[in-house]
């Protein structure tokens, strides 16, 4: 091979900016500022999996750019993108990983801290799968929302601890039957209403008076032959 051809052959590093996108395709074409504002045919952007897997994350339009051209400058590839002194970084920690979108979601992971945050401008959250999801931790697991929570489940949902469940709330509804098959322990009172009342197999054992139809069980009395009795023993 001569001069000449090893000379065309060789490629070129040129740096520019987005001026124009196919965003199906995933290509650009980028203005060379070094070239008198040459804008390139469109090129491919370089991207990590797209045959079984696919990787997909388009360039903005005037994102700035490193390019790889052929010796002519009529063909290359888009390499991706780079920080420069207009567009900086917002890390300064070789520690994080770090993906922040421009309606200000970021995702993050500090690997001396051990933490990954995603916060920001983050509205919906979906995850859609036919398997089993599990979340296991050896910690706490905190749930906070600000608004409402629901839960379903197409046949059984099922809360399970080692010690305590606890529910703190100024009231708690359950539409169908309730079944409880250890004790119950009210602090507060009780009140039953609706349906067919409150049934009880087995003995009952109160502490205090019981009330039915207004008439006290301990204060009671009934009109015997020679007036009314006195309250039971």
């Amino acid at each position: 091979m001569n001069d000449v051809s090893l000379s065309n052959a060789l490629a070129t590093l040129k740096f520019g900016s987005v001026s124009d996108m196919d965003i199906q395709r995933h290509r650009v074409r980028v203005t060379l500022p070094e070239l008198g504002g040459l804008e390139t045919a469109w090129l491919p952007v370089l991207t990590r999996k797209s045959l079984q897997d696919k990787d997909y994350w388009m360039l903005d339009k005037g994102e700035q750019v490193a390019v790889l051209l052929d010796a002519r400058g009529e063909d290359g590839v888009v390499l991706g993108a780079i920080f420069s002194d207009v567009d900086t970084s917002d890390v300064n920690s070789q520690e994080k990983w770090q993906r922040r979108f421009n309606d200000g979601a970021m995702l993050e992971y500090d690997r001396q801290a051990h933490k990954l945050t995603v916060n920001g401008g983050v509205q919906h959250v979906v995850v859609e799968t036919q398997a089993d999801i599990t979340l296991k931790t050896k910690n706490n697991l905190t749930g906070d929302s600000g608004d409402a929570v629901l839960i379903k489940g197409g046949n059984t949902i099922t809360i399970q601890a080692g010690g305590k469940v606890s529910i703190n709330a100024p009231a708690t509804e359950i539409s169908g039957t309730l079944t409880v098959k250890g004790a119950i322990t009210g602090q507060g009172g009780m009140a039953v209403s609706g349906g067919g009342g409150a049934t009880v197999s087995g003995s009952v054992s109160v502490s205090g008076d019981v009330t039915a139809g207004g008439k006290s069980l301990i204060g009671h009395n009934h009109m015997g032959a020679h007036g009314p009795t006195s309250p039971p023993l």
